[in-house]
């Protein structure tokens, strides 16, 4: 690994220190817990998306289509 010292992340730095392993290994630790991280947010997101969509009626529907419509005259005008 070629990497100049301070192209490294503090993050994984510390991480590499606190678990006595080399900047590779910190390195692919540090993403994989990012990935987790954001494979959780986007679970959540996706739930709470899927609880919205089920709450909207038809009449919303109506609504947004209209105000798109409008939208789209406004600026195609």
């Amino acid at each position: 690994m070629n990497k100049k010292k301070n192209e490294i992340p503090d993050e994984v730095i510390d991480y590499c220190i606190d678990n006595k392993v080399s900047i590779a290994e910190g390195l692919q630790a540090v993403a994989e817990r990012k990935f987790k991280y954001l494979d959780e947010e986007v679970f959540g997101l996706k739930k709470e998306v899927s609880a919205t969509l089920e709450k909207i009626t038809n009449e919303d529907m109506d609504d947004i289509e209209t105000f798109l419509d409008f939208i789209n005259k406004t600026i195609t005008d």
